[in-house]
């Protein structure tokens, strides 16, 4: 009988050591993931930065530069842009028709795992080249984003609108 009361501790004491060894992997796990989705949101910020900058200098390898092979943008009352190439080919005539003062801020970012998604409103000076009035346009936007096999991340689809348009 003795016997058996120690087993049957020793099985309860382990039980007991395995259950709290897994609750403290659990919290280790979850703080790592709570930094690694911190450097997420900041490395997000940064690709938000490269945006604007490579859209505002009319910089068109940096700018497709941000997005997947097989990306897809869903312009403000315009046909949607399916893939790289095509994004390429649009921002390429933008460019040469406009200048552009694109500013972003991010409202809202959320991580899970290789996804991201980040919402935000923007302000957009466009600067016609052939010398017509500025229009500015004030707006919203989400990107949806996928984290690279390097850890990077890219612009995987994208969608934006105006609040309305002012000269």
């Amino acid at each position: 009988m003795n016997n058996r009361i120690y087993v049957n501790s020793f099985f309860a004491l382990v039980f007991v050591i395995a259950l709290f060894g897994c609750q403290k992997e659990s919290q280790e796990q979850a703080g790592s993931e709570s930094i690694s989705v911190e450097a997420d949101v900041k490395a997000l910020k940064e690709e938000n930065r490269k945006y604007d900058n490579a859209f505002s200098s009319g910089n068109l390898n940096d700018f497709v530069e941000l997005f997947t092979a097989d990306a897809v943008q869903m312009p403000n009352n315009e046909p949607i842009v399916v893939g790289k190439d095509a994004i390429r080919s649009q921002a390429k005539e933008n460019f040469a028709n406009n200048t552009f003062k694109l500013t972003g801020t991010i409202e809202d970012t959320k991580v899970s795992g290789d996804w991201a998604f980040v919402r935000g409103n923007s302000t957009i000076v466009i600067t016609p080249k052939d010398g017509g009035a500025d229009v500015t346009e004030v707006g919203k936007w989400i990107a949806v984003y996928q984290r690279q096999s390097d850890g990077s991340w890219k612009i995987y689809s994208e969608i934006w609108n105006h609040n309305a348009s002012s000269q």
